[in-house]
């Protein structure tokens, strides 16, 4: 997904932070004219306005950071991208650490052949692992915990394109280990 949004956030960053730049410019003349602002005055005001552009379109990633857990790299570009978290709606902390964990056992299938290392066994919440180089066997009730905690996340991100789009959100992130599918 970031990569095919990539270039358009590119433009409407680019677009937006002209719009901010100019918005700050006439409003700094306009203040200086009716003697309201100093020099000094407008340049912190433009200084504000750049730290605030830094802040709010951050440039946007065509892949989430390794270095981070996984929720965290998910939520820093899904950032990137405009779809931060819902006013008064962060993620769940155990939600969070559950992504984590199942994006560090992931990692641990995919690249250790399923033999759990410390950098996994220290996200580690629900697993039954606690050595290194075990053997990593998720059961029938960890798989639907690690379900659970995949479909609620892919119900906040779209929760979060439909309240971009001023739609109503329909999940509960609060109630994520509900969301296991029907036989899952």
């Amino acid at each position: 997904m970031g990569s095919g949004l990539y270039p358009l956030i590119l433009d409407v960053n680019t677009i937006t932070r002209k719009q901010m730049f100019e918005h700050n410019r006439l409003r700094n003349r306009e203040l200086r004219e009716e003697g309201e602002l100093s020099n000094e005055g407008a340049q912190a005001l433009t200084h504000l306005t750049k730290v605030l552009a830094d802040e709010l379109l951050k440039r946007p990633l065509k892949a989430p950071s390794k270095e981070m857990p996984c929720a965290e790299s998910w939520e820093d570009l899904l950032k990137r991208i405009k779809l931060r978290p819902l006013l008064r709606r962060e993620l769940p902390d155990d939600l969070r650490r559950t992504l984590n964990e199942v994006g560090a056992i992931r990692n641990v299938i995919l690249h250790r052949m399923g033999r759990i290392d410390e950098r996994a066994l220290e996200l580690v919440t629900h697993g039954p692992w606690t050595n290194a180089d075990e053997l990593v066997e998720i059961g029938d009730d960890l798989y639907r915990i690690y379900v659970a905690a995949l479909l609620a996340y892919q119900a906040e991100v779209n929760d979060r394109i439909r309240n971009l789009m001023k739609l109503p959100v329909l999940a509960d992130i609060a109630q994520w280990r509900l969301m296991v599918p029907a036989g899952g």
